[in-house]
């Protein structure tokens, strides 16, 4: 490559492989040194559209496909490669607010490409892209890989129930050795193709690094619906790659929340040290208490066992089982609480007496019975059926249904004939609507939210107060900001990506150098509004500041926005331009200000004119 600087059709293949072999960011590094080669023929020009919408440079799209546009006579007229290249067209019109040309060309290529069918709904419904997606996507899915690695890949995964596990997870990780963009195809599958669940399902069975890190971002992201980002974040659970101290932050019921997750092993290998003797005798007794008209001889097998060895806990958790069937409710709990003297950490007389008490509408109880259960990490695959079984009962007592749901969905992928458990689910899936209502009432939401946003205009008054200088340095404004919301800044300002591992100090360098920067400053710029603009020069023009009770007058404030900038970006002018650094608060004799970091103002005089 360093011998062929200015090979456009080398840069664009590295582009296309860099971007789906391993990171969008790390080929974007390429995009600079390509945009600036001229293409010599149409060849060298659809090569270098190609690379360009790989790194969703639309405009760069548009521009490079326009004199082709304007030689043609247009999609009904051309065929092969020549739809290729207006669907190209259409998908850049649709990105760069051309919508109305973007419809028209979709419409005359349906039949071509039948997936460009929900580009045109996406379209005509006025969103921004297809499914979750916020633009619209040049590559389907099924472009990624030959079609050939696809159905290599399809029968691989229908295996994964009958192959055994460790030969099943030898085969993935060869196959996305070979084939690493079948994580971006899966992707795909969950944001841009309406299906989520086989996204998530493939990058489950993929289980590389890569293949969880797709699972993290869409997991603890706020697209979708609670129920399949749970999805996404169990199956991660399941991956072992989750601290099991460490907080996830998700997006929950519309908040934000701070949960911990759990790797379980199910391990069904017997714990306890009987003797033979007595594990025959456990087994005997089990049986008969199966058998129809055979209660009386498995109470009696089981008293017989506990006179032998009074420390065998099974037997005292049997027999309670089989008086809560014959509704001996009182007997059932004493023979519970006796096995759990035995051992304070046995499953299922905890989920038992657990389920006990929220039937008797004791919740927190229910809670607490349940809370030496927290540090356990391995389960007998019937134990952790109850248990989640249990903490799905708690959770639809306290509203928290897409958790049951989460909860019961473990329960049946460990145990899919635990009947309670269907039931349960299905009692929340038919009761959907009246189930939701009520738990919104009960939480009362809307109560939260005023109490969540007083909290943080609390926060932000005292941020107000903490610069006290009308000429701040962009050290001083920075400091400031959590590293959440740097993190939301650096996403606005930083060129080319390779911020989000850094600590505080360093991200804030990372940022003051972007800003200092006068090509990354045009970049953080780029995507205000000439009024936005024009408020920037007025500040300019009296000395790099304006009363904050003025600018509120004369446009609005951001303070009913989410602070959290690396989760939400503000809409409000006053948000986006603190966003960016380009503004930030201080209280200068008594007076709030908002004033302009001083490296700014010589570079921002000379962009804005």
């Amino acid at each position: 490559m360093a011998n062929e600087a200015d090979n456009l059709q080398a840069l664009s293949n590295i582009i296309r492989y860099v971007a789906w072999t391993e990171s969008e960011d790390e080929a974007r590094a390429f995009w600079p040194q390509l945009r600036d080669i001229t293409p010599q023929g149409n060849s060298d020009r659809l090569k270098k559209m190609e690379a360009a919408a790989i790194l969703g440079e639309d405009e760069a799209v548009y521009e490079l496909l326009l004199p082709l546009e304007e030689a043609s006579a247009g999609p009904d007229r051309t065929s092969g490669s020549r739809h290729q290249t207006h669907l190209f067209m259409a998908i850049a019109e649709a990105n760069t607010n051309r919508q109305r040309s973007a419809k028209r060309r979709l419409k005359k290529l349906k039949k071509h490409f039948p997936w460009t069918g929900k580009l045109l709904s996406a379209l005509h419904s006025g969103k921004a892209g297809p499914g979750y997606s916020k633009r619209y996507p040049y590559f389907h899915s099924a472009e990624l890989l030959p079609r050939a690695r696809m159905e290599e890949f399809i029968a691989l995964f229908g295996k994964h129930d009958t192959m055994p596990e460790k030969k099943f997870r030898q085969k993935m990780g060869d196959f996305a050795a070979r084939f690493p963009q079948i994580v971006l195809a899966a992707e795909k599958f969950i944001w841009e193709e309406d299906q989520p669940e086989a996204g998530i399902g493939i990058l489950g069975a993929i289980g590389t690094p890569a293949a969880h890190a797709a699972l993290r971002r869409f997991g603890t992201s706020q697209t979708g619906d609670d129920q399949i980002r749970m999805q996404a974040i169990m199956e991660l659970s399941k991956t072992g790659k989750l601290s099991d101290d460490k907080p996830l932050r998700i997006w929950r019921e519309g908040k934000w929340e701070d949960i911990l997750i759990r790797a379980y092993e199910i391990n069904d290998e017997a714990d306890e040290d009987y003797t033979p003797e007595e594990w025959d005798m456990l087994e005997q007794a089990t049986e008969t208490s199966k058998r129809k008209g055979q209660v009386e001889k498995a109470i009696s097998l089981f008293q017989q066992l506990i006179a032998k060895n009074p420390n065998i806990k099974e037997a005292y958790n049997n027999l309670a089982t089989i008086y809560a069937k014959r509704s001996e409710s009182e007997k059932a709990k004493e023979m519970l609480y006796a096995a759990l003297e035995i051992d304070p950490l046995y499953v299922f007389p905890r989920a038992n007496l657990a389920n006990y008490l929220v039937s008797d509408g004791d919740i927190e109880g229910a809670e607490e019975m349940l809370k030496p259960l927290a540090d356990l990490t391995r389960f007998h695959s019937q134990e952790m059926s109850i248990y989640m079984y249990t903490q799905a009962r708690i959770a639809v007592e306290k509203g928290e249904l897409e958790q049951a749901r989460a909860a019961l969905k473990m329960a049946l992928d460990i145990n899919p004939d635990y009947e309670q458990a269907h039931n349960l689910l299905q009692h929340l899936e038919e009761n959907a609507e009246r189930l939701e209502m009520f738990s919104a009432v009960r939480k009362n939401f809307a109560s939260f939210q005023k109490q969540q946003q007083k909290r943080n205009q609390t926060k932000r008054a005292k941020l107000q107060t903490k610069l006290t200088t009308p000429k701040p340095t962009l050290t001083e404004a920075l400091s400031l900001y959590t590293k959440d919301s740097l993190t939301g800044m650096a996403r606005e300002v930083i060129m080319w990506g390779g911020w989000s591992g850094l600590r505080k100090a360093d991200l804030i360098q990372r940022i003051i150098e972007s800003l200092s920067d006068e090509d990354a400053l045009k970049y953080a710029i780029e995507p205000l509004t000439d009024k936005e603009r024009d408020a920037l020069r007025q500040i300019l023009a009296n000395d790099g500041k304006i009363s904050w009770a003025d600018f509120n007058a004369r446009y609005d404030n951001d303070l009913e926005e989410s602070p959290y900038w690396q989760f939400h970006v503000p809409d409000t002018m006053m948000g986006r331009l603190r966003l960016r650094g380009l503004l930030v608060e201080a209280t200068v004799d008594a007076n709030l200000l908002l004033v302009m970091p001083t490296e700014l103002r010589p570079l921002l005089t000379e962009i804005l004119g």
